[in-house]
């Protein structure tokens, strides 16, 4: 029983003004605003509203579809950035490993060229990195030998290379016979000794 009185007050109402406006034809219309103008012309403000929004929907669509061209466009760009910084700092990072390599090789050489100077302040390590010093032992031997050449003489005869440490470096005279104290030296005592 309710079910009959709401249709029959759905029917008693009519269909709404936006489903009027689509089904009234232009002609219809015009009949309608001479019989009754109230609702034509309620007619027609629907159909403008409907245009309206209609037309803002459209700018609203055109509006969206230039963001998202534009964001793209963004994208598109910061991608491309992205790309460059990337390419940046790999580079980057090569050029601070060489920096690097470079810095400790200047490091190690200082190190080396300072050994001496530190090996000095203690004369053990000195005398020990001498000895361990190949380059000091050539430079020695060179200027040796060069300035034995230039002068015409070897300053350690080749019989004394392998001398006894304890053993003199040179023969030492004979010791003259001693004369008796308060006795008179000849002319000829001088001469008997042999110093070289």
């Amino acid at each position: 029983m309710d079910s009959l009185q709401q249709k029959s007050n759905v029917d008693d109402v009519g269909p709404s003004p936006f489903l009027v406006a689509r089904a009234i034809p232009h002609e219809k219309l015009d009949e309608l605003v001479r019989s009754n103008p109230r609702k034509a012309k309620r007619i027609i403000a629907n159909r403008n509203s409907a245009a309206r929004s209609k037309e803002r929907r459209k700018i609203h669509q055109n509006e969206l579809e230039s963001k998202v061209k534009s964001l793209q466009a963004q994208v598109a760009r910061v991608s491309q950035e992205l790309l460059l910084t990337k390419r940046d700092v790999a580079t980057r990072s090569d050029l601070n490993n060489q920096l690097r390599f470079q810095i400790e090789a200047k490091r190690q050489q200082i190190r080396q060229r300072r050994a001496p100077y530190e090996a000095s302040r203690n004369p053990n390590e000195f005398s020990d990195y001498m000895s361990n010093d190949d380059s000091y032992y050539n430079l020695v031997s060179g200027s040796s030998s060069g300035y034995s050449m230039q002068h015409g003489y070897n300053p350690i005869p080749p019989s004394q290379h392998h001398q006894d440490p304890m053993q003199p470096p040179f023969s030492m005279p004979p010791i003259p016979q001693s004369l008796p104290f308060g006795q008179p030296f000849d002319e000829h005592f001088f001469s008997k000794i042999n110093f070289f």
